[in-house]
């Protein structure tokens, strides 16, 4: 039992390991951030790791906009606050901006409670339609 699980936490640790892989922080004038991750399959055959990525950050990078190049595990572990990411120039890593975390999740909040609103008022409607029309009493 012991032997499993040792195997098993190893192959987290090494898998963790597999999965990291480079990406570029955006950072915006309005101070949010883009990360562009890599495909695999659009590296050629023939090219080593650093002209692949490269070729790939030039190319997804717009102009005169400040980046960085990063791990992959230097990013937050959630993305449920992902559109409040910023890039933090003190620590130099990608942050949650807590205020914007709570603001967006107000808001998103306030739009499930109007959706929800929307939708008892619509069947309503069809339930009184309905009874206007005679096929329910």
């Amino acid at each position: 039992m012991k032997r499993i699980f040792i195997f098993t936490l190893l192959t987290i640790f090494i898998a963790s390991f597999a999965w990291a892989e480079t990406v570029r922080v955006i950072c915006k004038p309005d101070g949010s951030i883009s990360v562009i991750h890599p495909a695999l399959k659009s590296k050629k055959a023939n090219e080593i790791e650093q002209e692949w990525l490269k070729r790939i950050f030039d190319k997804a990078t717009p102009k005169g906009l400040e980046y960085k190049d990063i791990d992959s595990s230097q990013l937050p572990q959630s993305r449920e606050d992902r559109m409040a990411w910023e890039w933090d120039k003190e620590g130099k890593k990608v942050k949650v901006n807590q205020v914007k975390a709570q603001r967006l999740r107000k808001q998103k909040e306030r739009t499930r409670l109007i959706e929800e609103e929307k939708k008892r008022i619509l069947e309503q409607q069809a339930i009184d339609n309905l009874k206007a029309q005679g096929f329910i009493n």
